[in-house]
């Protein structure tokens, strides 16, 4: 296993964090040698985690898929057409990466209609500024550890579902 030091964390349109809608920011953080995050109940903290372990290990803190990333408005409406971006500087054994994954959503216009449909989204993965492809972004992750042991090492939660699903 790799030595993995996270340096910095930069999220744009995430859950709670997004510049798209009014009174709110996009999220940005650099982390020095033992750096805590603290803030008030629903203040960010467990949207920051989610962050780092959706782009670390392809899931949740929770070890749930990473579904529900979208900005919504003040009535918990999902917010179209911004990407949704997360991006982490961290140092393996030394040597300095960025790691980024960003969400778009695709448009159509059916023919005959006005207006377009949603048509899911794309995701797309960066390591040092250079396009990977999905497979590849995942071999990275396995070489730094086993993205489930990561989870199980990491949060309570993803073992107690594992050790759940062995027994029953």
């Amino acid at each position: 296993m790799k030595t993995v030091t996270l340096e910095a964390i930069r999220l744009e349109n995430y859950k709670s964090f997004s510049g798209s809608v009014p009174g709110r920011k996009d999220f940005s953080c650099e982390f020095g040698h033992r750096t805590k995050i603290s803030g008030r109940n629903r203040e960010g903290k467990s949207t920051v985690r989610d962050a780092y372990f959706d782009l670390i290990t392809g899931k949740m803190a929770d070890g749930s898929q990473p579904d529900k990333v979208r900005p919504h408005d003040e009535n918990g409406i999902d917010i179209d057409r911004v990407n949704v971006i997360r991006e982490l500087g961290l140092r393996i054994d030394g040597k300095p990466i960025t790691v980024s994954k960003k969400t778009a959503q695709k448009w159509r216009k059916p023919r005959g209609q006005s207006e377009e449909v949603f048509d899911g989204n794309v995701t797309t993965y960066s390591i040092d500024g250079f396009e990977q492809k999905q497979k590849d972004f995942q071999k990275w992750q396995e070489s730094i550890a086993d993205p489930d042991v990561l989870l199980m090492c990491s949060n309570a939660r993803p073992f107690l579902n594992t050790v759940q699903k062995s027994t029953s």
